[in-house]
């Protein structure tokens, strides 16, 4: 079953229903819903009153809060090539990630993370580019650190 997000519609229903005294076993049935979800929803945008015992959900506000919450989110958020100009342009000024990194949220730019830079930079490199030669240091060899070949030598006289 694909996750969805509630709609103000089904927000609206669980409203209504939920103040006809209706458990929320059968609004989930109703709505075709996972009753945990039932149990979020009430959870996350009811208002807690301190004059009133029970809580009150209203889903104008539930909706609204969903929709600030969107807003705010930042998960899976794809750069394009473009979104890399400036980027590209300034590691070829010989800049280090760190410092484009620091310049891009100083000027209102879009921000993107230092790893996300050297991300693109090597992904550059494996196209045959020449973006890695502007890094400040170059990468070191990885040295395979197992099954090595003893090199320390023998005592002499030893058994």
């Amino acid at each position: 079953m694909r996750y969805t997000h509630l709609t103000e519609i089904e927000r609206y229903m669980i409203s209504a229903l939920r103040k006809q005294g209706i458990s929320v076993d059968k609004i989930a049935t109703q709505l075709g819903r996972h009753r945990c979800t039932i149990y979020r929803e009430f959870q996350r945008n009811s208002r807690y009153n301190a004059y009133r015992p029970n809580p009150s959900y209203q889903p104008a506000r539930a909706q609204q809060k969903a929709r600030s919450r969107l807003s705010r989110s930042r998960r899976n958020k794809r750069y394009c090539k473009t979104d890399f100009r400036l980027a590209e342009a300034l590691l070829k000024l010989d800049w280090s990630p760190d410092q484009i990194v620091g310049y891009l949220r100083l000027r209102g730019y879009p921000t993107m993370s230092h790893e996300l830079i050297y991300q693109y930079v090597w992904n550059d490199k494996a196209e045959g580019g020449m973006l890695w030669k502007h890094l400040r240091q170059s990468t070191k060899k990885k040295r395979k650190r197992y099954n090595s070949k003893d090199s320390r030598g023998r005592l002499a006289n030893k058994p």
